[in-house]
């Protein structure tokens, strides 16, 4: 995907509802070790399993949230009874729907992340 550079917080900008709303998300600034993306992978909120990654480039993590907030779109519609790459028409639309605010703010070229989620 050929896409202009996005800095770290122009990506904090435009993701800032979905990161505020996010239980499981947190990005945090450090003194020593920079930026840092934290996620709660127990799913049950008990903060037991939280992988801390380095963030280095905002186009990584713009790709990175923007593909966490499809398959939030695409889980809230399915509750995960189907597998994207088995997704009907109606569901892309819908998720594509729902995408299209994220995609306004967006910068030109990840217009094809949404149908690309439903190849993997």
């Amino acid at each position: 995907m050929k896409c202009e550079n996005v800095t770290i917080p122009e990506v904090l900008k435009i993701f800032s509802d979905f990161l505020e709303n996010d239980a499981d998300v947190e990005i945090v600034q450090t003194k020593k070790m920079g930026v840092v993306l934290l996620e709660d992978i127990s799913r049950d909120h008990s903060r037991e399993e939280i992988l801390a990654e380095p963030v280095e480039d905002g186009n990584i993590l713009l790709e990175k949230l923007f593909n966490w907030e499809i398959y939030d779109a695409f889980y809230s519609i399915t509750h995960a009874k189907v597998d994207p790459q088995n997704s009907d028409e109606e569901t892309k639309k819908r998720v594509k729907k729902l995408m299209q605010h994220r995609l306004q703010l967006l910068p030109a070229g990840y217009e094809t992340q949404v149908d690309d989620f439903f190849i993997r």
